[in-house]
Order: C-alpha cells, then structure tokens, then sequence
C-alpha cells in the first residue's frame, strides 16, 4: 500500500502524456489540412491574378492598336487554350495553332544566330 500513492502519480503522469500526445496528432492533422488549404487559396490567387493580367493586357492592346479583336493562347500539353480576348479571336484556337506552327521555323532561326551559330 505503501507504492500507492507513486502508482497513483504515474498513473496520473502517464494519462496526462497520452492526452497530450492525442492533441499532438490532431494537431498534426489539422496542420496537414491547413497547409492543403493554403495551397488551394494560393493556386486560385494566382489563377485569379493571370487571369485579370491577361484580361487587362488584351483591352489595353486592342486600345494601343485600334483592332476588335486580341487573343491570348497558353499552350499547356502541346495544345493551345485560349487564355483571355476579345472578340471571336478567342474562339480561334486552331487559326491560333496553326500560327504557331507558321512562326516555329523563324523562330529556331533565330534562336539558332542569337545563340552564336553560324550557317544552318
């Protein structure tokens, strides 16, 4: 009976550690969610932001230039998307792949002399 009482204090430190321990893992899982929810906020900022960027862009070219219709294309898997525009020129996807295409061959060209190359 004598042992009682500092069995009674484990008892008590042991159950006091296991608590703390418990909220130490659903911390943990509220961190991971956090952080997963941070990501998603950050992602759709930045989506957010490209896009009003490139929406702003096309009206201040189609203003610069005096023309109806702007189109910006990202390519994302070898295939254009249209980003932002005006007008049908968002619509053109393919008119826009197949200028891409057209601009491939001067383009090489001339990454091939700005990178110091000489003849073909």
């Amino acid at each position: 009976m004598r042992d009682l009482p500092a069995l009674a204090a484990f008892a008590a430190r042991s159950a006091h550690a296991l608590r703390s321990a418990e909220r130490v893992e659903e911390l943990e899982v509220e961190l991971e969610r956090t952080r997963s929810l941070l990501e998603v906020v950050a992602e759709a900022i930045s989506q957010l932001s490209l896009t009003h960027t490139l929406e702003t862009a096309v009206e201040r070219i189609a203003e610069l230039l005096q023309v109806e219709q702007v189109g910006v294309f990202l390519q994302e898997d070898d295939r254009l998307r249209a980003a932002a525009g005006r007008g049908d020129a968002a619509a053109n996807e393919d008119v826009a792949a197949r200028l891409v295409e057209a601009l491939r061959g001067p383009l090489r060209a001339a990454r091939h002399v700005a990178c110091g190359h000489r003849g073909p």
